[in-house]
């Protein structure tokens, strides 16, 4: 049975304080102590504590929306896993949190209490149809991790992340077709500049990330492949998500389905990526 967590009423009381000072405490001693299995598992890998006390002084700002957002985005992630059921998932088995943070983070999925489980940033929603697209490529990713496994999931090396993101890229493509390569890239309209430099660079960015196939998750060579960070090379932020989203695309038009991509074993995900990225390299396509 999956379950679904919200930390908003908490929020909601924490942001009725009126007092900053008292806010800012409370938001650690009432609100975070609340939800300790969530707020440890968010600072671990996607929170930065240094940002509670901004947080805690938009925390007003951010009560007029959330409320809304939740419920918004718990019907989306519903959708989502139907959607994902229908397209051959089976149950899709996987735990949501709708949380508010501290504005580092949009989506990710991670296990939490041993559960696959799919966490959506309230805060940082932007009310369109982009927060759909967040719902559904998060989701993709919670039942990923519920499919492979502890002993098969993609982790520890950057080629699996790279796959992972074409993946649910390419689920968010399949289940609300029809928007903008904008929107399923960046969850967002007006990143089109962006993609024009990453198709400009395309033999640059396969090349570089053909090089960094073996490389560690947490390499500082994979920095800004799939992160906002700014590279040294020249390659834009991001890029790895406009070639994996290339990848996954030439493999649906072989036949493969989502399915087939979300179940390669480890060993069979870096052997495809690496093969894809071998011929990519070389190919001279418009």
């Amino acid at each position: 049975m999956s379950a679904v967590i919200s930390t908003v009423p908490e929020f909601l009381r924490v942001a009725a304080i009126s007092d900053p000072e008292v806010r800012r405490r409370m938001w650690v001693e009432q609100y975070e102590q609340s939800f300790p299995a969530v707020f440890t598992s968010y600072y671990a890998g996607w929170g930065s504590t240094s940002r509670r006390a901004d947080a805690a002084d938009r925390a007003p700002q951010w009560a007029l929306r959330v409320a809304a957002r939740e419920d918004r985005l718990r019907s989306a992630v519903q959708r989502a896993r139907e959607q994902l059921e229908a397209k051959g998932f089976g149950h899709a088995e996987f735990d949501t949190v709708l949380m508010v943070g501290v504005d580092t983070s949009n989506g990710w999925a991670t296990v939490l209490d041993g559960r696959p489980t799919l966490f959506l940033a309230l805060e940082m929603m932007n009310d369109d149809i982009g927060d759909e697209v967040v719902a559904i490529h998060e989701a993709m990713h919670a039942v990923q991790l519920e499919l492979l496994g502890p002993q098969r999931q993609w982790s520890g090396k950057f080629i699996y992340d790279f796959a992972a993101e074409g993946l649910a890229v390419a689920a968010s493509r399949i289940l609300h077709p029809r928007l903008s390569d904008s929107e399923y890239l960046w969850f967002a309209t007006g990143h089109e500049d962006w993609i024009s430099d990453c198709e400009r660079q395309r033999t640059a960015i396969r090349s570089t990330i053909c090089s960094l196939a073996d490389a560690g998750e947490d390499d500082e060579t994979v920095n800004g492949l799939l992160t906002m960070h700014e590279r040294d090379d020249g390659l834009p932020a991001r890029c790895g998500y406009w070639l994996a989203d290339q990848m996954t695309q030439d493999w649906l038009s072989t036949g493969k389905t989502l399915l087939d991509i979300a179940t390669m074993t480890a060993q069979e995900a870096s052997a495809n990526v690496t093969a894809w990225l071998s011929d990519a390299r070389q190919a001279q396509r418009p």
